[in-house]
């Protein structure tokens, strides 16, 4: 019984943690929060924590939106024009009336 009340404590410990760091929380605590605040030239500076939901909607968002540039260079290479060097263009016109259809 002691363990679990002890992870209990941990989890409330660390939510409370986490609360006082959310500017948007009512147990918000702005002097520690500019104590922990990272400089710009931070890598991690700006990004959601490796685990959460903010950061795997990312990568999901991240992975659709590849996908979906690697579609529209198929189309292009498809219906567009080549060069001489191996690349494709086509114009907005009738890129959009092939890619809609």
């Amino acid at each position: 019984m002691g363990d679990k009340k002890s992870l209990w404590a941990n989890k409330v410990e660390s939510h409370n943690k986490k609360q006082a760091l959310n500017p948007f929380s009512d147990k918000f605590d702005a002097s520690l929060s500019r104590t922990l605040l990272s400089s710009k030239d931070d890598p991690e500076y700006g990004r959601p924590e490796a685990q959460s939901l903010s950061s795997l909607r990312a990568r999901a968002g991240e992975a659709k939106m590849r996908g979906e540039i690697c579609d529209m260079c198929d189309v292009i290479f498809a219906h567009g024009q080549r060069s001489a060097d191996g690349t494709a263009a086509i114009t907005f016109g009738p890129l959009f009336s092939v890619s809609i259809q």
